[in-house]
Order: structure tokens, then C-alpha cells, then sequence
């Protein structure tokens, strides 16, 4: 073989491996080409459909905007019911319903595409109640005081001064924004003292006598910022023997006879006291009821408002159940007062009253009930409140067995005159007064059912829950 033919088979070999290296780079570049248009077009669909979920769920919140927008108009007394719309979005389809106790739940489903490629839903559902208002078992606007062996079962709230008598057991907080507080002997509060203030009768801002328990920590606080001016002597800490206090003790005045303080010890030291707190406003608003029964109206009293109500009761054989708002016109005094002696609570029951509310013996028989008495009586200048004396001014006289089982709850609300509470009353809800007197045997049970009745607070509605459903 001569040299040029060895030179020529070289040049024909390398022209074949060339043109299978060409091929090759052909096919992995077309296969590339590919991946990246399959993996542009996959983005693209991810982007898509990432973007319609988004719009899906802004169309479901314009339902639920709307449902609000209606409850609003028909001012609360919605009934239930659905309906559907769209916006430039997408569209939505809206379920209102109306549940027990003036509480809505609305579901929206906003869709986006629906029924096509890379279409979307998204499932919002929102539960709207009355504001949060009842959130204690006692609130006064001044003092409470507890007589003989009484059970609370929740906090106590006192803007002046919180007074728990022999034998008194508080199964949460006792606090005294302004004033002092009074722990009885053998007394239990297992939940923390604090006051603000002090009695200027012995100059102690917590006085705790003997074989009382406290669970928690005391502590002693003043209202002025940084204690200015407030004399550290009259803030003392008077523990009596064979008391016991689970926590702290810190206090701005001295600790007197002081000891059983299982925690530590802060004498002369300065802490800001709670600020006090005004009572829930009520207004009323026939919208917020399914009826009302009425004896004299908002605009009208009547001068025989209480006697009607009394009558109408009777006349159902003292079994009472729904709303009733009883308007008396002057004199309103303790002898033209709603009287609930022997009545018998069928089911949710309202009472809206101008006047003083006596009950005597009152009981239910119910499954799941609230009962919610409303007096906005407002006593005589100079007059007084004696939980002895049923003829006394209090705008509420709670006597003798109000016996309210579990499965009624109870909210008792005097604004401008103090509940007064004896005689082996078992109560599960709350009381908010003016000023709360309660005595022998007195068992009150913090039930939340109360906690949101419609007509209290700055807005008729708030949402209280706000979640996305499964798809």
C-alpha cells in the first residue's frame, strides 16, 4: 500500500467519526431543546395555576364581603340564606347560616377557570359573634363582697375594693383595681391577688386573716405612675396566722405579722396597678331578636308595664321563655319591679327592664338555654342596698334558691345599682353590676356561653373565626 492510499483511508475513517459526532451533538441538543420547552411550558402551567389560586382566593373573600354587607343591612336579623356573584376575577357561590344566639357562619367558594384547564376554588368559612364582653364571673364598677361560704368558680373583678368573708372560695383572680382587698378567715382564692389601692382604716392594701389561702402570687400596686406621692405606709401587706400564699408577695409598703409566703419577698418596691375598667354598654335593638314581646316601648313607658309582664306570666303558668322588654313608667321604685318568683325558664330568655328585678324560688328546665336579666334601674341619691332587706334599693334581688341548673346560663347586668345575691343561690354565668353583694351560700360558676350576648359592646358583630377548608 502506497503512502497515499494510507493517507486517504485515514482521512475517509475521521470523516466517519466527524459525522457520528455530529449526530450525536444533534440529538443531545434536540433532546435538550425539548426538556427546555417541557419545562418552560411546566412553569408557565405551575405559574398559571399558583396565579388563579391566588385570584380564587380574593374572589371568595369579595363573598364573604358581601355576605357582611347584608347581615349589616338587614342589621343582624338575617336569615339564613344563599347567593351567588362575580367579579372581574372569577365568581363565588355564598352559604349563610344562621345559628342559635346571634351567631352567623358564612362559607364562600371563590372559583377562578372553574371547569376548565388550570382552573381553581378556593374555601374560606368565618364564624361572626357578638363581642367578647362577659369574660369574668363577678365584675363591679366598685366593690364586691362575699358573705358566709360562698363559692366563685372563675375570676373576680372589683374596680374599688374586693371583700371575700369567712369561708369564701374564689376559684380564680381576685383583683382590686382602685382599692383593697379583704380575704376572710379560712377563706381560698387559688388564683393571684392584686390591688391598687389601700383601706385607710389600717393602712393595708391586702389583708389576708387566718388560715386563709392564696394559690398564687399577691401583689400590692399603687395608681400613680412611678408611686409619686403615694405614702408607702399605707400599702402594707397584713398576713394573719397560719396563712398560706402559694407565690410572691410584692408590695409597695411594708409586709405586717407576715408570713406562710412560699415565694419570694419584694418589700418598698413599685409596680403599676391595673387600670380600671368601665362596664359593657347595652343598647338595644329589636333587630338583634327573632320577637319581642313588649309592656311599654323604647319611646313609650306604660304606668301597668310590670303588672302586664306580671299577668302575662301567669298567664303562661309561670313558664317563660323569649324576649321581653318592659318599659314602666314613673315612679319606678321596688314596688313596680319585675317579679320572677316561682318562674320557670323554658328556654333562651331575655328581660330588658327600666325597673328593680326581685326573683324568689326562679328555676328552668332546659337542655341548653341563657338567661339574660337586664335592669338599667338606677337607685335613689343616698339610698342603700341590703342584701337582708328585699325591699332595699338594689336594682336586682336575688333570693332564696335561684336554682338554674348546668344547662341554663345566667348573665345578670346592672349597669347603674348593685345585684344583691342570697340564700343558697346556684348560678352558672356571670353578674356585672354597679355593685355586687352576695351572701350564704352563694355558688356562682363562670360559664362562657355568656360571654357574647348580642346588644353589648362598641360593634353588634365581630369575627371570631376566620379558616380556609380543604379544596
Amino acid at each position: 500500500m502506497t503512502v497515499f492510499s494510507r493517507i486517504l483511508r485515514s482521512s475517509r475513517d475521521e470523516t466517519g467519526v466527524a459525522m457520528i459526532i455530529a449526530v450525536v451533538l444533534s440529538s443531545v441538543i434536540a433532546t435538550l431543546g425539548v426538556l427546555m420547552l417541557a419545562t418552560a411550558t411546566h412553569t408557565d402551567k405551575a405559574t398559571a395555576r399558583g396565579r388563579h389560586r391566588t385570584q380564587a382566593l380574593h374572589v371568595a373573600e369579595s363573598g364573604i364581603e358581601q355576605a357582611l354587607a347584608r347581615i349589616q343591612a338587614a342589621q343582624g336579623s338575617l336569615a339564613s340564606t344563599s347567593f351567588s356573584g362575580d367579579t372581574e376575577l372569577g365568581d363565588y357561590d355564598v352559604t349563610i347560616t344562621r345559628l342559635p344566639r346571634n351567631t352567623y357562619e358564612i362559607e364562600s367558594v371563590g372559583g377562578v377557570r372553574r371547569g376548565r384547564v388550570l382552573g381553581a376554588e378556593r374555601r374560606i368559612k368565618v364564624t361572626l359573634q357578638p363581642p367578647l364582653t362577659f369574660d369574668k364571673a363577678l365584675f363591679s364598677y366598685t366593690t364586691v363582697e362575699t358573705k358566709n361560704n360562698d363559692i366563685i368558680n372563675g375570676d373576680v373583678w372589683g374596680n374599688h375594693s374586693v371583700i371575700l368573708a369567712l369561708g369564701t372560695q374564689v376559684y380564680g383572680s381576685a383583683v382590686a383595681a382602685a382599692g383593697y382587698i379583704d380575704i376572710g378567715s379560712t377563706s381560698i382564692v387559688d388564683g393571684e391577688l392584686w390591688s391598687g389601692g389601700y383601706n385607710p382604716d389600717g393602712g393595708y392594701a391586702i389583708r389576708i386573716r387566718s388560715t386563709a389561702q392564696v394559690g398564687s402570687d399577691i401583689k400590692a400596686s399603687v395608681q400613680n405612675v412611678g408611686c409619686s406621692g403615694s405614702d408607702n405606709s399605707n400599702y402594707k401587706i397584713r398576713l394573719d396566722s397560719g396563712v398560706i400564699v402559694g407565690g410572691d408577695a410584692t408590695t409597695w409598703g411594708p409586709l405586717v405579722e407576715g408570713s406562710g409566703i412560699q415565694g419570694a419577698t419584694y418589700l418598698n418596691t413599685c409596680t403599676q396597678s391595673p387600670p380600671t375598667k368601665s362596664l359593657p354598654t347595652f343598647t338595644f335593638a329589636p333587630s338583634n331578636y327573632d320577637s319581642v314581646t313588649y309592656f311599654g316601648t323604647p319611646t313609650s313607658s306604660s304606668l301597668t308595664a310590670t303588672t302586664e309582664f306580671r299577668n302575662h306570666i301567669l298567664g303562661l303558668g309561670n313558664r317563660i321563655s323569649g324576649t321581653f322588654y318592659i318599659n314602666q313608667a314613673d315612679p319606678v321604685s321596688q314596688s313596680t319591679r319585675i317579679d320572677l318568683t316561682n318562674t320557670v325558664i323554658t328556654g333562651d330568655t331575655t328581660i330588658i327592664t327600666n325597673t328593680p328585678i326581685f326573683t324568689n324560688g326562679t328555676t328552668d328546665e332546659t337542655s341548653d338555654a341563657t338567661l339574660t336579666l337586664i335592669s338599667t334601674y338606677d337607685p335613689p341619691a343616698s339610698s342603700s342596698c341590703d342584701v337582708n332587706d328585699d325591699a332595699s334599693e338594689c336594682s336586682m334581688h336575688i333570693k332564696n334558691n335561684l336554682s338554674i341548673s348546668g344547662t341554663t346560663a345566667v348573665a345578670l347586668y346592672a349597669p347603674y345599682g348593685p345585684v344583691a345575691i342570697k340564700n343558697n343561690a346556684e348560678q352558672f354565668g356571670a353578674i356585672f353590676a354597679d355593685s355586687i353583694q352576695i351572701k350564704n351560700n352563694q355558688t356562682l360558676t363562670y360559664d362562657d356561653r355568656v360571654a357574647r350576648i348580642v346588644g353589648f359592646g362598641e360593634v353588634t358583630y365581630e369575627v371570631t373565626r376566620w379558616e380556609e377548608l380543604p379544596g
